[in-house]
């Protein structure tokens, strides 16, 4: 396992947070925080309308007293938590959003050191893609759910590799998922992904597996 608590990762983490943070914080001041530029049609609206219904203690809910079942809850709560302490202001929410957005390529970082171990400019030049990929740049200043949903899959895989260390990270992963479910309809897709993974991950382990990927080939 790599060991990330060293000086040296350390201090290219943070380098890379602040970068992620400033990219897209100058992204929002110039372009997103104008007009209707973060909202995404009838979706955005929904998130807003929803969550300014939860704050004021009508429910879950389009308008008052007809409970809606189309949405999921993630993303319309967790607007009615930054409604709720800094009020009705989406461009505050949206701030919150561009900080949890900057740790995306932290994230991406220990996860591709998970899988390519010993060889670290791999996850250095995936995490620094992720800091500056146009799309994670633009919607993490949007509102919409996919800047979250992102994250906690990332955190999902990362606790998956690391299931055998401890049940705490099957118990995580489970709950990440669950989540990350809750942001987007996902858990179907993911669980064809994470069957994808633990084959190629663990499988590649062994001398069988390679032996059958090279009879394959």
């Amino acid at each position: 396992m790599l060991q990330l608590k060293s000086d040296r990762y350390i201090c290219f983490l943070i380098a890379l947070f602040c970068c992620a943070f400033l990219a897209r914080g100058v992204f929002f001041l110039a372009f997103t925080q104008h007009g209707t530029n973060a909202w995404i049609y009838v979706d955005s609206e929904q998130y807003h309308t929803i969550a300014q219904n939860v704050v004021h203690g009508n429910g879950f809910c389009f308008d008052m007293g007809n409970p809606q079942y189309y949405r999921l809850p993630g993303y319309p709560l967790l607007l009615a938590a930054c409604y709720k302490l800094f009020g009705m202001k989406p461009l505050a929410a949206l701030w919150v959003q561009i900080i949890l957005a900057s740790l995306i390529p932290l994230l991406m970082f220990v996860l591709a050191a998970l899988c390519f171990p010993k060889n670290i400019m791999i996850a250095r030049t995936v995490a620094l893609i992720g800091c500056f990929l146009p799309g994670f740049i633009l919607y993490a200043s949007m509102l919409a759910t996919e800047t979250l949903t992102v994250l906690l899959l990332l955190l999902f895989f990362i606790a998956l590799l690391r299931r055998t260390e401890s049940w705490k990270f099957s118990a995580g992963a489970g709950l990440v998922l669950g989540a990350a479910s809750l942001m987007r309809p996902i858990g179907h897709y993911a669980l064809i992904v994470t069957f994808l993974v633990l084959i190629f991950y663990d499988g590649f382990k062994s001398q069988t597996f390679k032996r059958l990927g090279i009879m394959a080939a």
